[in-house]
């Protein structure tokens, strides 16, 4: 039997899906919205769910900056 969720659980669940359901930065949390390219990020690996996969706003140098920081940590 699956344990119940707890009221921060359910609150911090309840918050995610407020969202409306673009693709959000991996480092300022904003939504990536325009036309054409719009986003940058590292290849998704093996296995890892498109939903999973990192992405930078293009039009913002210090989502940029990060983009290239997180390649540098992880090896890419």
């Amino acid at each position: 039997m699956k344990p119940r969720k707890t009221a921060q659980e359910i609150a911090e669940l309840e918050a995610a899906f407020e969202k409306p359901a673009f693709w959000r930065c991996a480092h300022c949390n904003e939504p990536i919205t325009g036309h054409g390219h719009t986003w940058t990020g590292p290849l998704r690996k093996p296995g890892e769910s498109i939903w999973d996969q990192k992405r930078y706003h293009l039009s913002k140098p210090e989502c940029q900056r990060a983009c290239s920081e997180a390649g540098k940590a992880g090896g890419e």
